[in-house]
């Protein structure tokens, strides 16, 4: 839903009464909120809102907070036509932002910089200012605000009637405000691509996009775009010289514009009126609206309109054959685009003072004044060529740059993905805590490992099945079973060191001490017994028996080779644990007394007495039921 003027004035209200009795740090973040609510035009308590603010800010605003108020300052600036300041202090705001590494901050001031440079027609710098604010835009991930700077760069192209750039960026708008359902949004971006087709003479099209941009605004409910959208369609009536309708559609809005008491949009207003009258041919009428539309600008501290509307009010008077009048309201329009440096209404003046001289018969002085306009757009023209010259060298240069940034995203990914690749490889060998010392340092040391139990496991009569499986059925087989011996390794914390034939090999409690090191290795054991017994009912002779093996004590652990390098341990514990392996029985676990000692109390186990081992004597044995 929109938030309307009246939300934001009762939000401002409700700031105000907790102003009243906020001290210290509260009356410093009441302060910025309210800063942050109101439209920074050039009302009397702005200044001294933003004066106290900064004098708080010194001993209660952190870093993010200064910038903010900044920012906010700066803005207040540009609305009062002090760009240079304003300038000054958004690149103080963007300098903080910088430091937080604020994507949002300096995303914000960017495009504020931009909308600097537009009001000064510096369409270069504002459209390099609104790209960077485009780039961070899509890092935030904030749509909306991005569509608007989007906005901003369709309205550059189509100040500098480069209509094709304008459609495509405006249209771009459009889908993100689709996607997003913004009514107000869609219906902005109706009005802006209805804007280019008038310019481009293209009535009907234009038309059809400005009642559209109607039908939203009226569905958002937003009163300022109601009547945009009313004065838009005004415009095309006006243009087609169809001045009743332009008239009718105009009338409709004159109490949401006294309601909104927004004056440039009075000013719009009273001014197109005055262009309907002079059409109809009643100048004495449009001077009355022109006269409206002049106070209202006036007022409004808008140079641009206030020019245009003397040079309209000239020449009503030139027509109505009031030559000191006229010339009168046209020199002022002269001193004033002097004094604001609004080149192309000093160029119109000039246009309605040749006008002015050329009706009342006057040829020297119409052409002076003639030859002066002829100078001014030259100017103008040249200026305009330069400035597209260089817009598009800039749309070049981002392009490229967005190409090249483009081809090194997808280059990262494809390293990332190819070290990814490695990485798990490198893990597929060797333990994490191994792979991360052999990435650093290119070796890895030996380490003694004092608690750790060690499991082998081999199947009984491989031979014998395997004289009944096809090479490939063999191979399936192996896969499927030491497949699933890792998953269980895996969910136990533990290594799988290697497979070697038919043999499996694992160890718990390392490369990371484990205090539970056999008992987790006991139910990897148990869960291995049962996966083999499954599945020996379900394939018969086509798969293998197991026998289990598990010993504890200590290893040495470390990286063996140079080609095809491999993570293996060594010692009396592995050889014992080998020896556990062998002489158990099919579908048993067979423990030593050591392993036992560490799981008895966990689980049920059978003592088998002292059995004679290869190289090692008589050890005593127990099997886990």
């Amino acid at each position: 839903m929109a938030i309307t003027m009246a939300d934001t004035m009762n939000r401002l209200a409700q700031l105000r009464d907790q102003l009243r009795n906020a001290k210290n740090k509260e009356r410093f973040l009441i302060l910025l909120d309210i800063l942050r609510e109101r439209d920074l035009d050039g009302s009397e308590d702005i200044p001294a809102y933003i004066s106290e603010c900064k004098e708080l800010a010194v001993r209660y605003g952190d870093k993010f907070q200064t910038a903010t108020l900044l920012a906010i300052e700066a803005r207040y600036q540009s609305n009062i036509s002090n760009f240079t300041s304003a300038l000054l202090i958004y690149n103080e705001s963007l300098k903080l932002f910088e430091e937080l590494n604020d994507l949002e901050g300096m995303a914000g001031v960017y495009q504020n910089i931009g909308l600097v440079y537009h009001h000064q027609s510096k369409y270069p710098l504002a459209l390099d200012y609104y790209q960077r604010s485009v780039s961070f835009r899509e890092k935030t991930g904030d749509k909306k605000k991005l569509a608007m700077v989007i906005t901003n760069i369709g309205n550059i192209y189509f100040n500098q009637g480069t209509y094709p750039k304008a459609s495509e960026y405006h249209l771009r708008a459009l889908k993100i405000m689709e996607e997003l359902r913004d009514n107000y949004g869609i219906g902005a971006s109706y009005l802006n691509i209805g804007n280019i087709y008038l310019r481009e003479k293209k009535y009907p099209e234009a038309s059809h996009y400005y009642f559209l941009g109607r039908d939203m605004m009226e569905l958002s409910g937003d009163r300022f775009g109601i009547v945009a959208a009313y004065l838009n369609i005004s415009g095309v009536y006006l243009e087609e010289k169809q001045y009743n309708k332009a008239l009718s559609f105009h009338l409709k809005t004159l109490k949401m514009i006294e309601s909104l008491g927004n004056l440039y949009a009075l000013t719009t207003y009273y001014f197109n009126i005055g262009n309907i009258y002079r059409g109809k041919n009643k100048e004495a009428v449009a001077l009355d609206y022109y006269a409206k539309a002049y106070n209202s600008a006036k007022k409004d501290k808008d140079t641009k309109r206030t020019c245009e509307t003397l040079i309209a009010i000239g020449d009503s008077y030139t027509t109505l054959k009031e030559k000191e009048k006229a010339y009168d309201s046209l020199m002022k329009a002269v001193r004033l685009t002097q004094r604001s440096g609004n080149k192309f209404e000093y160029c119109n003046a000039y246009l309605s003072i040749y006008k002015m001289h050329k009706y009342f018969n006057e040829p020297t002085q119409a052409l002076k004044s003639y030859e002066k306009y002829i100078k001014l757009k030259n100017e103008l023209d040249n200026k305009e060529v330069t400035e597209k010259i260089a817009s598009l060298q800039i749309s070049y240069d981002l392009e490229k740059k967005e190409k090249d940034l483009e081809i090194e995203h997808l280059r990262n990914v494809e390293l990332k993905k190819e070290r990814d690749r490695s990485e798990a490889l490198l893990l597929n060998i060797l333990p994490a805590e191994v792979a991360e010392e052999l990435k650093e340092k290119g070796t890895a040391d030996a380490k003694l490992f004092d608690d750790v139990t060690v499991l082998f496991t081999d199947f009984k009569s491989f031979t014998t099945v395997s004289e009944r499986l096809t090479p490939q059925q063999l191979v399936d087989e192996l896969h499927a079973c030491f497949s699933a011996f890792d998953r269980i390794m895996t969910q136990y914390g533990i290594e799988k060191i290697k497979t070697v034939g038919d043999a499996y090999l694992a160890i718990s409690g390392l490369p990371q001490a484990n205090p539970s090191h056999a008992e987790d290795l006991v139910n990897a054991a148990i869960d291995i017994r049962e996966f083999m017994l499954s599945r020996k009912k379900q394939l018969g002779e086509m798969t293998f028996e197991i026998r289990i093996g598990l010993h504890s004590g200590s290893v040495v652990a470390g990286i063996v080779g140079v080609k095809k390098f491999a993570y293996d341990i060594w010692g009396d514990t592995v050889n014992t644990a080998a020896r556990m392996e062998q002489n158990s029985e099919a579908g048993r676990i067979n423990i030593s007394e050591t392993t036992y000692q560490l799981v008895k109390n966990k689980f049920n186990c059978e003592y088998r007495g002292e059995i004679e081992a290869k190289n090692k004597g008589k050890l005593k044995m127990y099997f886990v039921n």
